[in-house]
């Protein structure tokens, strides 16, 4: 009923019928319904993911002999990868029924977000929905692009391996991309920045829903804190950036050597192996993954040692990163969460205040 409703606004949006969609209540659930059918897409989409890798469609059952043979003779080659084997599963070659929706659903939110800009004018129509919206699409845009694009590949690849006189390094480079298995790809593979993307866009579209929440009597309030608690956040995200940027800096110069060198040689009694200070503070990196999961209790105070090293080192790094902890997982946690309190207080008791007025205003 409603695509038929929407076909009919923008056809005839003067006849009586069209006229039903400008409704406010009509526009709020039919956004609602379309939006969750689109989140039920994506649920099929990942699903469909994990599924559509098969054991049968392999390269030596989808091809014909001519195709295949080009194939062993590209083997023979030297550059050629051997790992790859006599046969391998494949890549996708064509967009399920799922993609097609997806990608005209998200065609149709693109134009709603041009239409609404262009109805508003940029000054109004910049705000925190609206950028997450920008962000969520332009995600999903990447992502399905960079899907299609290896599809395209795909049967570029295939029609290489069914020329007769195709030059060796042209084909090696096409078996690429008909392979799926990801233990012979490209770290930045396409597909793994597609899913990567695809992933980020997934969290943004069910973050989206908190936008229906104050519809709802109960579950309002808590929307209101929420946002309230993450601008808290992010005054807090600026100084712990400060602090963290600061030890990360300390730690680094005081166990960057460690890293450069050797660990010390083994003997009957020790073993060689490497200290934790070095698997902690080796690299920046490193460094940071170690102070900012500590910041949620995942370090641990032994990180700092230098085992058989016999010098002042470690006793300098545990002053430091027991410094670090009292400061930033102490104090200033602490006082995050006395903060994000305060304001979930408030919005409680504006709700209360405001209820009791209207109540107030009916006796």
């Amino acid at each position: 009923m409603y695509p038929a409703l929407v076909c009919l606004h923008i056809a005839e949006s003067k006849r009586k019928e069209a006229k039903i969609l400008q409704l406010p209540v009509v526009k709020f659930t039919c956004y609602s319904m379309s939006f969750l059918i689109f989140l039920l897409l994506i649920c099929i989409s990942s699903w469909e993911a994990s599924v559509r890798v098969s054991k049968h469609r392999t390269f030596l059952k989808s091809f014909t002999p001519n195709a295949t043979n080009r194939y062993k003779e590209c083997r023979q080659s030297k550059q050629f990868n051997k790992l790859l084997g006599k046969d391998f599963p494949l890549r996708d070659g064509s967009p399920s029924l799922t993609d097609l929706l997806l990608t005209f659903w998200i065609i149709g939110m693109v134009s709603q977000e041009c239409n609404q800009l262009y109805q508003t004018g940029l000054d109004e129509h910049i705000s925190l929905y609206n950028i997450m919206d920008f962000l969520l699409l332009s995600a999903y845009i990447a992502a399905l692009t960079l899907r299609f694009l290896l599809m395209i590949k795909f049967n570029l690849a295939v029609e290489v391996l069914k020329e007769k006189y195709a030059d060796p390094c042209t084909m090696i480079k096409s078996v690429y991309w008909l392979n799926t298995d990801r233990s012979l790809w490209d770290p930045w593979d396409p597909r793994n920045v597609s899913e990567g993307l695809f992933a980020f866009a997934n969290i943004m579209s069910f973050y989206r829903l908190l936008y229906f929440l104050p519809a709802f009597e109960v579950l309002g309030p808590l929307q209101i804190s929420l946002r309230r608690m993450l601008k808290d956040i992010a005054k807090f995200a600026l100084l712990f950036m400060l602090i963290i940027f600061a030890f990360l800096v300390g730690m680094h110069n005081l166990y960057w050597y460690f890293g450069e060198r050797a660990p010390p040689p083994r003997t009957a009694t020790n073993p060689a192996y490497e200290p934790r200070a070095v698997k902690s503070f080796n690299d920046l990196t490193s460094t940071l993954h170690t102070i900012f999961w500590a910041l949620f209790g995942r370090g641990e105070y032994k990180a700092v040692e230098l085992n058989d090293y016999t010098l002042s080192t470690d006793r300098f790094g545990y002053i430091i990163y027991g410094t670090y902890h009292i400061i930033c997982v102490t104090i200033l946690i602490n006082m995050l969460i006395a903060m994000m309190t305060r304001s979930f207080t408030r919005t409680a008791v504006r709700v209360m205040l405001n209820s009791s007025r209207f109540n107030l205003s009916e006796t």
